[in-house]
């Protein structure tokens, strides 16, 4: 968890000033780590950093290829819990994939 966490703080200072900016982020619903209801793993990490930080997310739900598209077109800022790996050399024009992983059991 404390890697996904320095993940999205190092995503979130490349894209974002610390003055209240609202970072949207969408994610097609992947439990545990985020549900139908917006609640999740994910979602409880986001939540903290708002609390310790002057982020704030917008947190939206869709198929991953809506996300892209939104990405692609600036109306969303992260498309989260991609599919590492497996883009095409187009997505790559438009969105950086961070080669991090965290260990489960």
């Amino acid at each position: 968890m404390r890697v996904l966490l320095c993940l999205i703080l190092l995503l979130l200072t490349t894209k974002a000033t610390c003055d209240n900016r609202k970072i949207v982020i969408a994610f097609e619903p992947l439990p545990p780590f985020i549900t139908e209801g917006k609640e999740g793993l994910t979602v409880d990490m986001l939540r903290a950093i708002e609390q310790k930080s002057a982020f704030r997310f917008d947190v939206r739900l869709m198929t991953y290829s809506r996300a892209k598209h939104e990405l692609k077109y600036g109306r969303i800022d992260i498309a989260g819990h991609t599919p590492k790996g497996l883009e095409t050399a187009t997505f790559y024009q438009y969105a950086l994939e961070l080669d991090w992983q965290i260990q489960t059991t």
